[in-house]
């Protein structure tokens, strides 16, 4: 048996054979002076370059794949949700790791945690970071002026307030008329909505909670005058520059030059493949740039003649497309092109035909490429997405709505800790390089089951908390009509 490598440094076991890197053996708890950087690849600067495969030395799958997550609705920072994600994925490879560490085998290698990137866009109202050339060449009046103006237009309690009512008495109605079963659902939750908004909107110190959690959405999905809709197109330029760096091209699918790929630990590197994972808005914001990138690689093409390096692997570089929590089954239902009125653009971007299914490039024809939505019934803001099909009238997404009771409403967070979720995440980030196994879904009766109780239960609850309160203010009210008589 070959004795594990204790270097960081790969060994050549053959002047034809890639470097094999070292394996420790991860079976024991190693003594406090056993300090091997590599037992532990918990970042991706002691990730191998090689790994053993079918009997010889083969460069890394590890390494040519990465997560790249967009965040929801919320006050958010750099990195946040990134982080997020990779501490529950680091869960799922402790449960999904293979356990191939034995050097002499044929197959083996140590699941490490994939490399996160975060594109971020929470800081549109910063107007200093979201137009940054202009606001170098302003003076110091006109940055004050423009900064109240353009603070105005992108945070209004008020406005998502408005917007909040209105969406929700459209959908509440459409729901109604079409008689669909989700309209049980939608007239018990959305007033009880209604009335803690109302509450957070009457309290000056939770107004602005109401513009950073419900102020993201009216302000993307309906944006009015050119400073909202100049913001919105920020927003998705950011989130779709962000990928391209990720991948090694710039915002016309040219080669970056290397000194402007990602820097990971010290080193420049791209990948190859991406795995695309949204939330909430984030799911709704990165459906338009995959299409608009998709569109991009398309005119490309066409400008080219046919073939185009950089549409090429914009293309290959889609891996899978995973969607938490998301709302797009509601934007599409209320706000597409159909039902948009003559005054604002449709919320959503169709993704160009030819990669769809059927399509001379579509996506689905690889293998790989997933595109996979987790929802549940507690989360009133995710839903199945049946309403995305394409043109033979065939479901383009996988739904899952996994197993367990979450607390209705919060559950739209809950995704980050879910095992299930996170493991199907990284599967299909690596594929069969780690153990796969079957996503627990409930079925479509306990998932109406849910659907039905969850608004009653949030009802029975709020009454409860109301009958408290009285009775509260009553029993207080009473000692002190006693004690005076």
């Amino acid at each position: 048996m070959q004795t594990p490598e204790t270097s960081p440094e790969p060994v050549s076991t053959n002047e034809n054979e890639a470097p094999a890197p070292p394996f420790p053996d991860k079976g024991y708890r190693p003594r406090a002076y056993d300090h091997d950087e590599m037992r532990y690849q918990w970042h991706f600067g002691v990730v191998p370059k090689h790994i053993r495969e079918g009997g010889g030395w083969v460069e890394s799958p590890f390494r040519k794949v990465a997560v790249y997550v967009v965040h929801g609705i919320g006050q958010q920072s750099m990195s946040e949700t990134a982080a997020t994600l990779r501490i529950g994925i680091e869960d799922a490879v402790r449960t999904r790791d293979p356990g191939k560490w034995d050097a002499s085998q044929d197959d083996c290698w140590i699941v490490p945690e994939p490399y996160i990137y975060d594109g971020f866009w929470a800081d549109y109202a910063d107007f200093e970071k979201t137009v940054p050339k202009v606001f170098a060449m302003l003076g110091e009046v006109p940055r004050r002026y423009f900064e109240r103006v353009w603070r105005g237009r992108s945070q209004s309690a008020f406005s998502a307030y408005g917007w909040l009512v209105a969406s929700g008495s459209r959908l509440i109605w459409r729901s109604f008329r079409e008689l669909r079963p989700a309209a049980v659902y939608y007239v018990f939750l959305i007033p009880m909505l209604w009335v803690v908004a109302a509450v957070m909107l009457a309290r000056g110190k939770w107004r602005a909670i109401l513009e950073e959690f419900v102020g993201d959405v009216p302000l993307y999905v309906t944006p009015k005058g050119d400073v909202q809709n100049d913001i919105v197109q920020r927003i998705d330029r950011r989130v779709g520059g962000f990928y391209l760096r990720l991948i090694g091209l710039d915002e016309n699918l040219d080669d970056l030059p290397r000194e402007r790929w990602p820097r990971i630990s010290g080193e420049r590197h791209r990948f190859e493949e991406v795995v695309w994972v949204s939330h909430s808005l984030g799911t709704v914001i990165s459906y338009n740039v995959i299409g608009d990138l998709l569109q991009l690689a398309n005119n490309k093409r066409v400008a080219a003649g046919g073939e185009h390096d950089g549409a090429d692997r914009l293309e290959k570089s889609l891996r899978s497309f995973v969607t938490l929590g998301s709302p797009l089954d509601k934007m599409k239902y209320l706000f597409d092109e159909e039902n948009a009125s003559e005054r604002t653009w449709p919320a959503l971007r169709p993704w160009p035909s030819a990669y769809l299914p059927g399509g001379a490039r579509s996506l689905w024809n690889r293998p790989s490429f997933h595109w996979t939505n987790f929802f549940y019934a507690a989360d009133p803001v995710s839903g199945r997405l049946d309403e995305f099909r394409d043109d033979a009238g065939e479901r383009l997404i996988e739904n899952h709505h996994t197993k367990g009771w979450r607390i209705p409403v919060m559950a739209h967070v809950r995704y980050w800790t879910d095992a299930s979720v996170l493991g199907r995440i990284l599967e299909l980030t690596y594929g069969n390089y780690v153990t796969s196994r079957d996503t627990k879904t409930r079925s479509s009766f306990w998932i109406r089951v849910s659907a039905i109780g969850t608004p009653i239960v949030l009802l029975a609850t709020l009454l409860g908390a109301i009958v408290a309160a009285g009775w509260y203010v009553y029993s207080e009210y009473l000692q002190k009509f006693l004690e005076a008589g």
